[in-house]
C-alpha cells in the first residue's frame, strides 16, 4: 500500500533521482543536480512558496508533486499550481498519482485556496484523460505565454537567447533568397516563371511578417525550405524540362518527366504540417481523426484550388500557358495532381506526426509537458 506524506528539506535527497528521472522521462536537458538540490530545498524550507508531496512503496520514494502558490484578483485570492507531478513507470497504474493529488489538494483546500491548476503539452493525452478523471477542466480560450527573464542560477537570460532561435529561419529565408534570384536568371519562359514562383513571392513576405507573433516549429521551416526549392527549380526550367527529371525518365524508362508529380506530391506533404501545425495551435481541434481528417481535407482544397488557377491560366493565354500546366500530353494529369497531394498529405501526416510534435515544443508558446501518474 503506498503512502504519502508531505515533503521535507531532509527529503531533498531522495527526491532527486525522481527530479532526474522525470527530466530523462520528457526529454529535458540540462539536469543540474546541485542546482535542482538548492531549489527544492528552498521551496520546501518556505511554506509560503508552495509544498511538496513523496510517495513510498514498501520505504522506497516512486512518485513526487510539487506545487507553488499563486495570488490571483481573477480567482478571489490564493490559487496553486502543480508544478510537477511523476511516477515511476513501474508503479504506475496503482493509483498513486491520484493519491498524491487527493493530498495536494486537501492541503491546498485548507490553506485557503480557490482553485488549483496545472500546464499540459497539446499531445499528452495519456495525462488529459488521468486529470479528466480527477475533476480538471480546460480553460477554454486560454493559451500560455511565456518569457525568460532570468536562468536557475539567477544570473540574467542571455540576450542572444532570440537571436539564436531566429538564426536557422534567417538562413533559410536567405538560402531561398539566392535560388529565387538564380531562378529569375534567364528562366525557360518569364511567364511561366512568374507563375511557378509565386507561392514562394507570396508566402515569404507572409512568414516574415508573422514571424515575431506566431513562429513556425523548425521542421515547417525546414519542409517550407524545400517545396521553395522545388517551386523555384521548376519555375526556372519548366516542370517537363527539369534536368533531373530528364535522367529519372531515363533511368526507369518513364514515358514522361515526371517532376510536376514529385511537386504536387509535395504540395500536400508539405502543406498538411502547415495546416495540422496552425489548426493545433490556433483552433480547439486535438490530435486525433478529426485533425487527421480535416487536415487532408485543407490540403486537397488547396490543390483543387491550383488546378483551378491553372484552368485559369489556360482560359487568359490559350498555348502560351501549356508550360505552366505541363500536362505532357496526358488526359489525366489533373487527376494526378490531386491524387499525389492526397497520398502526400496522408504520407506527411503518417511519417511526420511524432516529429513534427516534438518540433513544435520548441517554440516558446507551447506549454511544457507534465506527466501523469
Amino acid at each position: 500500500m503506498p503512502q504519502i506524506r508531505q515533503a521535507t528539506v531532509e527529503d531533498v535527497p531522495s527526491l532527486l533521482p525522481l527530479v532526474e528521472g522525470y527530466w530523462a522521462w520528457e526529454g529535458i536537458a540540462g539536469f543540474d543536480s546541485p542546482r535542482a538540490s538548492a531549489q527544492l530545498a528552498r521551496l520546501l524550507a518556505e511554506p509560503r512558496l508552495g509544498r511538496g508531496w513523496t510517495a513510498f512503496v514498501d520505504g522506497m520514494p516512486v512518485g513526487y508533486l510539487l506545487a507553488v502558490y499563486v495570488f490571483s484578483l481573477e480567482h478571489s485570492g490564493l490559487t496553486a499550481e502543480i508544478d510537477e507531478l511523476f511516477v515511476l513507470p513501474q508503479h504506475r497504474g496503482r493509483g498513486i498519482g491520484a493519491q498524491l493529488l487527493r493530498m495536494a489538494e486537501s492541503t491546498f483546500a485548507s490553506a485557503g485556496c480557490t482553485r488549483v491548476s496545472l500546464q499540459l503539452s497539446r499531445d499528452n493525452d495519456a495525462a488529459r484523460v488521468f486529470y479528466r478523471r480527477q475533476g480538471y477542466t480546460e480553460r477554454t480560450g486560454c493559451e500560455l505565454l511565456d518569457k525568460r527573464l532570468r536562468d536557475g542560477g539567477g544570473s540574467a537570460a542571455p540576450a542572444t537567447r532570440r537571436t539564436s532561435t531566429l538564426r536557422e529561419p534567417v538562413a533559410l529565408l536567405a538560402a531561398t533568397g539566392l535560388a529565387l534570384v538564380w531562378s529569375g536568371l534567364k528562366p525557360f519562359d518569364r511567364a511561366t516563371w512568374w507563375l511557378e514562383v509565386a507561392p514562394v513571392l507570396i508566402g515569404a513576405p507572409v512568414l516574415v511578417a508573422t514571424i515575431s507573433f506566431f513562429r513556425l516549429s523548425p521542421l515547417l521551416y525546414r519542409l517550407l525550405f524545400l517545396h521553395a526549392i522545388l517551386l523555384v527549380v521548376g519555375g526556372h526550367y519548366t516542370y517537363a524540362r527539369v534536368p533531373i527529371g530528364f535522367w529519372a525518365q531515363d533511368l526507369l524508362d518513364l514515358s514522361r518527366n515526371h517532376y510536376d508529380r514529385v511537386g504536387h506530391l509535395a504540395q500536400g506533404f508539405v502543406p498538411a504540417i502547415l495546416a495540422r501545425e496552425i489548426l493545433l495551435r490556433r483552433s480547439p481541434l486535438r490530435r486525433g481523426a478529426w485533425l487527421c481528417f480535416l487536415t487532408v481535407c485543407v490540403c486537397l482544397g488547396f490543390s483543387a484550388f491550383y488546378e483551378l488557377i491553372e484552368w485559369w491560366a489556360a482560359l487568359l493565354w490559350g498555348k502560351a500557358a501549356d508550360a505552366f500546366l505541363g500536362t505532357q500530353g496526358d488526359v489525366w494529369d489533373t487527376q494526378w495532381d490531386l491524387f499525389l497531394a492526397l497520398l502526400g498529405s496522408v504520407a506527411s501526416l503518417g511519417l511526420l506526426g511524432r516529429a513534427h510534435d516534438r518540433s513544435m515544443e520548441s517554440v516558446s508558446t507551447s506549454p511544457r509537458r507534465e506527466m501523469r501518474g
